[in-house]
């Protein structure tokens, strides 16, 4: 992909709890899903850290230091 190139569509398959907590949450602040998501890009694209995989990333780095649960 080039720099600048548009996806023109991404497939994401959500459950009807998390579709509807992201349809609230756009009405909440009044904006879109879209926005939201871009949202978040842009926040991980200034080196802010991926939501999620905080626990994850840590029992990496037990395993690492063998302190492994």
């Amino acid at each position: 992909m080039r720099t600048g190139e548009k996806v023109k569509a991404v497939q994401v398959r959500l459950s009807e709890e998390e579709w509807r907590f992201l349809r609230r949450l756009a009405v909440d602040l009044d904006t879109t899903v879209s926005e939201i998501i871009r949202g978040y890009i842009g926040y991980l694209r200034r080196g802010g850290r991926p939501v999620g995989l905080e626990e994850k990333e840590q029992e990496r780095n037990e395993k690492g230091a063998g302190l492994e649960r």
